[in-house]
C-alpha cells in the first residue's frame, strides 16, 4: 500500500505597499504581529525616513529634533521581515498587475497599496520658482533649514505662509517663536510674518472659539492676516491676487492647494478631478479591486474626506482586514469615518488649542496632552 501523500504546493502572493505614510507604517506594525502565510511584502518609498506630520510645528519651533518626528521604513522593514526597496514608483499597468520603479525595476504584485500622500499643486504663476511647498515635508525642512543657516530671514523681509488651515495656522505660529528667539539672539528686529486667506475667515469649518483663540495667539504674535486674498500669481518679491490686489512678499510657504502626482494620470486608475485615486468604502479603487488606496492620496467615495492624518491613521484597521480577507476571498468590510474627533492645534510657544464635540480647550497642558498623544504613536516605532 503506498502511503505517501502528494502535497500541493503553496503559491507565494505578493502584497507591495507604496509610500510609507501613516497607515502603511502602522500596517507593517500589525502584519508583523499576524502574519499572513506564503505573502511576500514590499514597501517602496523614495526616503527611508518618513515623517510624522503631527509633529512638525514642534520640529519647526525647535521642541523637537529631527530624529524625533521621524519613522525609518528601512529598520522598520528589516526589523518586520519585509523587504524594502527605496525608489520611486513610475507606472503602473493594473491589468497586468505589474508597477514600475524610477530605476526601470518591474514589480510584480497580486495586491497593492498607494499611501503616497499628496503634492503641491503649483501651477500658479510663479509658485513654482518662488514659493517653497510644505509638500513633502522633508523638502520643506531642508528648505527651511537652509533659510535658518544662511541669515536670508532678516528683519527687512516679509516671510508668508499661503493657506490659513490648521497646516498653515500651526506653520506660522512655529515660524513666529522659532524666529522670535533668533532675533533676539542676534539682536534684530523679528521678521514681518503674514497670513494669507482665500476667503474670509482662517481656520475655516472650526468652531467659533477655537477660530478666536487662534486669532488672539495670531495678534499676540504680530501676524498680519490677509483675508479675500485669492493668490493668482507669485513674483519674487510680491503676491497678486485675482483682483490685482499686490502684497509685499520676499519669502513664500505654499501650504494650500494638493493634488496627486502627475504620474498616476497615466494609469488606468478612475482619479479625482485633482488627481486623487477614487476609492470605494473598502479602500479598494473603484477600477480595480486589486488596488487599495489609504490616506491623502485617497478621494474616498462618495464623500470626500479633508485630508487629515487623523483619517489616514483610522484607516489602518480597515486596511488591514481588508487585504486579509481579499486573499482568503472572504468579505471586505466598509471604512465608517468618524464623524468628530479631537483636533488639536499647536501655537508654537508649547501652547494648543483644541476641540471635539463642540467644546473648545486651551493652554499649556493642551500641548501637553497634543505632545502626550504624538510620542505615543511615535513610541509604536522607537
Amino acid at each position: 500500500m503506498n502511503t505517501n501523500k502528494t502535497h500541493a504546493k503553496k503559491t507565494q502572493r505578493t502584497l507591495i505597499l507604496v509610500g510609507g505614510g501613516h497607515s502603511h507604517a502602522l500596517l507593517l506594525k500589525k502584519l508583523s504581529k499576524r502574519p499572513i502565510p506564503d505573502l511576500s511584502i514590499i514597501l517602496v518609498s523614495p526616503n527611508q525616513l518618513t515623517p510624522y506630520s503631527g509633529m512638525l510645528p514642534g520640529l519647526i519651533a525647535g521642541h523637537y529634533d529631527h530624529q524625533d518626528i521621524h519613522i525609518d521604513l528601512a529598520k522598520l522593514s528589516n526589523e518586520t521581515g519585509i523587504q524594502f526597496i527605496e525608489d520611486r514608483a513610475r507606472s503602473l499597468s493594473p491589468n497586468q498587475q505589474k508597477l514600475t520603479l524610477s530605476s526601470g525595476k518591474v514589480l510584480g504584485y497580486d495586491l497593492i497599496s498607494f499611501d503616497t500622500g499628496a503634492t503641491p499643486d503649483l501651477t500658479i504663476p510663479g509658485a513654482a520658482e518662488y514659493t517653497i511647498p510644505v509638500k513633502p515635508i522633508d523638502n520643506f525642512y531642508n528648505r527651511w533649514h537652509d533659510l535658518l543657516n544662511n541669515k536670508a530671514l532678516s528683519e527687512s523681509k516679509t516671510l508668508s505662509v499661503i493657506g490659513s488651515g490648521a497646516a498653515g495656522v500651526e506653520l506660522i505660529l512655529a515660524f513666529h517663536h522659532r524666529l522670535k528667539d533668533q532675533a533676539s539672539a542676534n539682536k534684530q528686529k523679528p521678521i514681518q510674518l503674514q497670513l494669507i486667506v482665500r476667503g474670509s475667515a482662517i481656520l475655516a469649518g472650526y468652531p467659533d472659539k477655537v477660530i478666536q483663540a487662534i486669532k488672539k495667539k495670531l495678534s499676540e504674535a504680530n501676524i498680519t492676516i490677509h483675508t479675500e486674498f485669492d493668490v493668482h500669481e507669485v513674483k519674487s518679491d510680491e503676491l497678486i491676487a485675482q483682483n490685482d490686489r499686490a502684497l509685499k512678499s520676499h519669502i513664500n510657504f505654499w501650504c494650500t492647494q494638493v493634488k496627486g502626482a502627475e504620474w498616476l494620470k497615466d494609469t488606468q486608475l478612475d482619479l479625482s478631478e485633482q488627481g486623487f485615486i477614487r476609492v470605494r468604502p473598502t479602500l479598494q479603487s473603484k477600477s480595480y479591486d486589486t488596488v487599495f488606496a489609504v490616506g491623502d492620496v485617497c478621494h474616498f467615495d462618495p464623500s470626500p474626506l479633508p485630508k487629515a492624518g487623523v483619517y489616514a491613521v483610522r484607516m489602518t484597521d480597515t486596511l488591514n482586514h481588508n487585504i486579509r480577507a481579499k486573499l482568503a476571498n472572504k468579505p471586505l468590510k466598509t471604512y465608517q469615518p468618524q464623524t468628530d474627533f479631537l483636533s488639536l492645534l499647536a501655537c508654537g510657544d508649547k501652547t494648543a488649542v483644541g476641540c471635539k464635540q463642540g467644546f473648545t480647550i486651551k493652554g499649556r497642558w493642551v500641548w501637553k496632552l497634543k505632545n502626550r498623544i504624538d510620542q505615543k504613536f511615535m513610541g509604536l516605532f522607537k
